[in-house]
């Protein structure tokens, strides 16, 4: 058991630590209101420029979630949790962007002899024009314990997709975001290894006022169930899975200091199944039922000067 607990941790981090991104994207793994768009940070504001993959562009940063169930259960045990978080952004080149993060076992409300569980991401984006870019993603989240068994496997997801933005007004401080793709999931070391294939959609609205200074966005993601398989394992008799057409809402506001800093706070309300039918939902922390998470995150960002010079040329 030992063993194959450290296999997993040793996975988690070669898949977390590719490059380390922020909190992005079309669940609440990746998180639940990606902003594509990335402008400068205020003190290179004298080449400002909106782009879906800005050249020489990092960040480095921390985050804290507080999530609880949105519902109540007397068959499943749906922890409280509080669990930081590392995340970082790298662009490599005009077009390409790399970026990853890691979440640290969290705090529960309750003691348990729960494995300890663990969260990792990497994705990878290419822009295709000014505002728009291809995604893909892995992922991976240690499986908790639900209704009984105690399991020290994983869940891993894949994520293929296109994003983009299009500014609404003529001063480009209010821009509509959009995002399609496809998940495909599966658990690994677990009793009859459900699996999942879903299309995703999100539309989201985003503004910013003080040039820059203060940044919100809102909107809904949509998960679609295609194909499906395998039992809910955490349920007597292990009935086949039966996941069901969901929608998480969101609501993020971001400060953007001139010393390079940024703030942020997120409002998500995440839609996982229905607990009264626990095979519509997987055993996963912060995503296996319905939840309610707020998360704080710091971050740290700039452009690499070998690429201040090119950017302020191509303008």
């Amino acid at each position: 058991m030992h063993t194959r607990s450290l296999a997993i941790f040793l996975l988690l981090l070669v898949v977390s630590f590719g490059g380390q991104t922020r909190a992005f994207a079309q669940s609440n793994t990746f998180e639940a209101g990606s902003v594509v768009i990335q402008t400068t940070p205020q003190k290179h504001r004298s080449f400002s420029e909106n782009l879906a993959v800005l050249p020489g562009y990092w960040d480095l940063g921390t985050s804290v979630r507080f999530s609880s169930p949105s519902t109540s259960s007397s068959s499943l045990a749906l922890p409280s949790i509080v669990r930081i978080g590392v995340h970082g952004r790298l662009s490599l080149t005009k077009d390409i962007e790399l970026s990853a993060g890691f979440a640290l076992p969290p705090k529960r409300q309750e003691v348990s002899d729960d494995p300890q569980l663990f969260d990792g991401v990497f994705m990878g984006r290419y822009a295709i024009s000014k505002m728009q870019s291809l995604y893909a993603v892995g992922m991976t989240k240690r499986l908790m314990q639900l209704a009984g068994p105690t399991d020290d496997g994983l869940w891993a997801d894949m994520a293929l997709g296109w994003n983009g933005q299009s500014f609404m007004d003529r001063d480009r401080h209010i821009a509509f975001s959009w995002h399609l793709g496809a998940n495909g999931g599966r658990a690994f070391y677990a009793a009859e290894s459900p699996w999942l294939a879903e299309a995703v959609a999100g539309l989201g609205l985003g503004g910013d006022v003080g040039d820059h200074l203060f940044r919100f966005t809102t909107g809904a993601d949509f998960h679609f169930p295609v194909l499906s398989g395998g039992g809910a394992y955490w349920m007597p008799d292990a009935p086949t899975i039966n996941p069901q057409t969901r929608a998480d809402l969101y609501a993020r506001m971001e400060v953007n200091l001139a010393t390079g800093w940024k703030i942020s706070g997120s409002f998500i309300l995440g839609d996982r199944g229905q607990v009264e039918n626990p095979e519509t939902i997987l055993p996963i922390l912060e995503g296996g039922y319905d939840q309610t998470t707020f998360v704080i995150g710091f971050s740290y960002r700039g452009v690499r000067k070998s690429a201040e010079k090119r950017i302020h040329y191509e303008r």
